[in-house]
C-alpha cells in the first residue's frame, strides 16, 4: 500500500509547538513596544509642542506685534487623545488616557510662559506609567518656558 502525501501527526505537533513558543515570546514583546510607543509619543509631542509654541509666541509678539492669540492659534494638535480648552488669556492642550490627564501644555500670555506637565502616573495602564517614568527619569515633570 502506498503512503499518501502529507504531514505526519508528529510533524504537525512539532510545528504547532514552535508556533506556540514564538507566540509566547512575541506577544509580551509586542505589548511592551506598544506601551513604550504610546509613552514616547506623548512625551515627545508634549515637549516639541511646548517648544514650538514658545517660538511662535515670540515671533507673534516681537516681530508681528500680534498679542491677540491663543494656544490653538499658534500650534495645532490633532493627534488622538489631545483636547483643547480656551482659557481666555491663552489656552490649554490636554492629553487624556482613560479620562485622566496625562500631559498638558498651557499658554499664559500675562506671565509670558508656556508650561507643560507630564504625569506618567495618570496612564490607565500601570505598565505604560512605569515605562513613561523610565523614559523621562521621573514619574512627573513640569517645565516652564518663558517667551
Amino acid at each position: 500500500m502506498r503512503r499518501g502525501r502529507g504531514f505526519t501527526i508528529i510533524e504537525l505537533l512539532f510545528v504547532l509547538t514552535l508556533i506556540t513558543i514564538l507566540a509566547l515570546v512575541a506577544i509580551p514583546k509586542y505589548e511592551y513596544l506598544k506601551r513604550s510607543a504610546q509613552a514616547s509619543q506623548v512625551i515627545q509631542t508634549t515637549i516639541d509642542t511646548a517648544l514650538d509654541a514658545a517660538q511662535v509666541a515670540i515671533s507673534s509678539l516681537e516681530f508681528q506685534n500680534e498679542e491677540d492669540f491663543h494656544l490653538n492659534d499658534i500650534v495645532l494638535l490633532q493627534q488622538s487623545g489631545w483636547l483643547y480648552k480656551n482659557l481666555g488669556e491663552g489656552g490649554i492642550y490636554q492629553y487624556r488616557d482613560g479620562g485622566r490627564v496625562v500631559a498638558s501644555i498651557i499658554l499664559d500670555k500675562k506671565r509670558r510662559i508656556i508650561s507643560y506637565t507630564i504625569d506618567c502616573t495618570q496612564f490607565s495602564n500601570s505598565k505604560t506609567a512605569t515605562t513613561c517614568a523610565e523614559l523621562i527619569g521621573d514619574p512627573r515633570i513640569t517645565e516652564a518656558i518663558e517667551f
